[in-house]
């Protein structure tokens, strides 16, 4: 992995997801901007979002903390897709370049991809500065 704007990198150490994170997990859904959402249009209940923590939906699952604090989440697919998601008052500091680095170093080296909402210019950029390829669209049709 490569950072090619030179972005610095902030260690953070992985925290496999409990049911106990559900209500910072909570937090972190409902602060997510509306651009960066793929998955769903509206904001599911708790209790929604306890039964889809319950059902185990990714390969991995952690809470990222930096000095003793939560500060985001990263998963990784069955499929080896990677989303990230930092509290706002930590972007730009480092914490989803660490969180990359500690999957590879958990996971090894190969092939990871990244899901992006059309919308989602911050996290575009970032994945691209990381050394990602644009590989395909996704388009969406409802009837």
């Amino acid at each position: 992995m490569d950072d090619k704007e030179g972005t610095k990198t902030l260690a953070v150490n992985l925290q496999q997801v409990t049911v106990k994170d559900a209500p910072f997990l909570y937090r972190l859904l409902e602060n997510r901007p509306s651009e960066a959402n793929i998955s769903h249009k509206d904001m599911p209940d708790f209790h929604k979002h306890m039964d889809f923590i319950m059902s185990r939906p990714y390969r991995f699952w952690a809470i990222l903390i930096h000095d003793g604090k939560k500060v985001g989440s990263v998963y990784l697919t069955h499929k080896w897709e990677v989303g990230i998601q930092i509290l706002q008052e930590y972007w730009g500091c480092g914490m989803a370049q660490g969180a990359m680095l500690a999957l590879i170093q958990m996971f090894g080296k190969g092939r990871y991809l990244a899901n992006i909402a059309p919308g989602n210019v911050r996290s575009r950029k970032f994945f691209r500065n990381l050394g990602f390829d644009k590989i395909q669209e996704t388009y969406e049709y409802n009837c």
